[in-house]
């Protein structure tokens, strides 16, 4: 049932506060795609350092919307990070009870000018 990849998710973002890379590792498809508005990777190998820099990036993260349906979660949240605050979303993919896809949605241009 999709509770389940919704309770995946949520436990995702979790992990992302705690630092916890390890966990968040095991939660990831060996071919995750990983799309946000600054970058595209594919292959655990390759995403997992990038979620690791988010990691120390993020401070707090306060799901304020969750979507489930089939193989697919939308969370819409607060994002309290060293660069402040900000709205974001995240339709997430899942394949065999793990992460196939992130797709990460936010506003870019406070990153893009620095």
């Amino acid at each position: 049932m999709t509770n389940k990849n919704l309770d995946m998710a949520l436990n995702y973002y979790s992990f992302i506060v705690q630092k916890k890379i390890n966990e968040i590792e095991k939660l990831l498809h060996p071919d995750v795609e990983f799309i946000s508005p600054i970058k595209a990777l594919n292959g655990k190998e390759n995403v997992t350092p990038w979620i690791a820099d988010y990691c120390n990036f993020a401070q707090e993260i306060e799901v304020r919307a969750k979507f489930s349906h089939d193989d697919q979660v939308m969370l819409a949240f607060d994002l309290t990070s060293v660069a402040g605050k900000s709205r974001a979303a995240v339709l997430m993919t899942f394949l065999n009870q793990s992460i196939k896809k992130i797709e990460l949605f936010f506003d870019a241009s406070p990153f893009l000018n620095k």
